[in-house]
């Protein structure tokens, strides 16, 4: 028997892409299938990619670049 999964949308705090994430992995670590970075899941209160300030822009891609990094290590 299939069961009905549900889902919200969040968007990726490092490239702003769309995701759909299941609400059963809220409050845990998730990972964005485009560029691949890992966040919290959460349901509300999230901030927009184009509503973080530059310097946050720049923390985010850093922090994506240092995953990278440790990954391909």
């Amino acid at each position: 028997m299939r069961t009905n999964r549900i889902y919200f949308r969040q968007t990726c705090a490092v490239c702003g892409r769309g995701m759909r994430v299941q609400i059963e992995l809220l409050g845990r670590e998730v990972r964005c299938a485009h560029c691949g970075a890992t966040q919290s899941a959460t349901d509300g209160g999230q901030t927009a990619w184009t509503d973080l300030s530059i310097d946050e822009r720049i923390e985010n891609l850093e922090r994506q670049d240092q995953q990278l990094a440790v990954r391909q290590a």
